[in-house]
């Protein structure tokens, strides 16, 4: 199964997130998504790859890398370092951008913008 994660704060507000895959999250010219990562405008305190998404390796779910040197990423205002578990619900904070995590399941495909 996927995982979908809405934009809910950031100059993507209302943007959705499909990933089925790894995914990088990280700062772009434009709000783009594809396969392999979604790139927010806007904010220089979000790195060129701030943290990936991927599924677990065991008993299936999603964990959160961070990624960034220089910015922090946070959950649920919780600052990550290494990896964390993802829960539907969870606020993911990179920069001024802020993604609610929502369950997706049966998603197939590549991660795409909806």
């Amino acid at each position: 199964s996927g995982l979908s994660l809405m934009v809910e704060r950031g100059a993507a507000t209302g943007g959705q997130i499909v990933a089925t895959g790894p995914m990088m999250l990280g700062r772009g010219d434009s709000f783009v998504v594809d396969s392999r990562s979604a790139r927010f405008p806007g904010d220089p305190r979000i790195s060129r790859e701030h943290a990936e998404i991927r599924p677990a390796s065991y008993g299936g779910g999603w964990i959160l890398v961070h990624r960034s040197t220089t910015n922090k990423t946070y959950i649920n205002e919780s600052p990550v370092d290494g990896e964390r578990n993802l829960q539907p619900g969870d606020r993911i904070r990179i920069g001024d951008t802020v993604l609610r995590v929502v369950e997706a399941p049966g998603v197939q495909g590549d991660s795409t913008l909806r």
